[in-house]
Parts: C-alpha cells; sequence; structure tokens
C-alpha cells in the first residue's frame, strides 16, 4: 500500500502529529470532557467553600486596611503563589539557559583557538 501524501503528510509520506489527532479525535475529545468535569468539580467546590466561609477577614497592609471575604483572601493567595511561581520557574530557566548559551560559547572559543 503506497502513501499519498496530502496535507497531513509530511515530505516522507508519513503521517504527522495533526494526522494522529484527527485519527485520535475520540482519545482527544474524552480527555477534552475529563478536564471540563473535573474544571466544574473544582468550581463547584470553591462556591461551597466561599459560601460556607463568607465571614470577613481583615488585612492590615501598614499603608491600607482591606477586609476580604475569607474565599476571596484564599483565592487572592492561590493567584500571587501561582504568579511568583511562575515568575521564579521563568527566571530559573531563563538563568540555565544563559549559563548553557554562555558555555556553548565559551567552548566555540577554545574550539576556534585550538584549530587555528
Amino acid at each position: 500500500m503506497t502513501r499519498v501524501p496530502g496535507p497531513l503528510a509530511n515530505l516522507y509520506g508519513s503521517p504527522t502529529a495533526a494526522h494522529h489527532r484527527v485519527q485520535d479525535s475520540g482519545t482527544v475529545t474524552s480527555m477534552r470532557l475529563i478536564t471540563i468535569l473535573f474544571l466544574l468539580l473544582f468550581v463547584a467546590a470553591g462556591i461551597v467553600f466561599g459560601a460556607l466561609n463568607a465571614d470577613l477577614v481583615p488585612f492590615d497592609l501598614g499603608f491600607a486596611r482591606l477586609s476580604l471575604p475569607k474565599g476571596g483572601a484564599m483565592l487572592a493567595a492561590v493567584l500571587v503563589g501561582w504568579v511568583l511561581g511562575g515568575i521564579t520557574a521563568w527566571l530559573g530557566t531563563s538563568f540555565a539557559q544563559r549559563r548553557k548559551r554562555r558555555g556553548e560559547r565559551s567552548d566555540r572559543k577554545v574550539a576556534n583557538a585550538t584549530t587555528a
């Protein structure tokens, strides 16, 4: 059986990832459904938690005073942690990449110096 290259095949006629996605669309659809169900479960749990803990929590930031519901305070804490974790991961990978590029550059200089 010969393959005729089409829009979903690479230059060698073998299927690409897009081709597999088209073939496995049932798997992708079921995974998407499971993801949406988990998301709805956690949203419902958050709504119940917020409704059960509706009393206000006072915050004194030194320059301002805030009173937030417990659910809002927890959501703010999660969002701040998510942002700080993302920044930390980004900085860690960018420093590692910079160190790797610097090492490759010095290796090339050494290789050029020895061959010249």
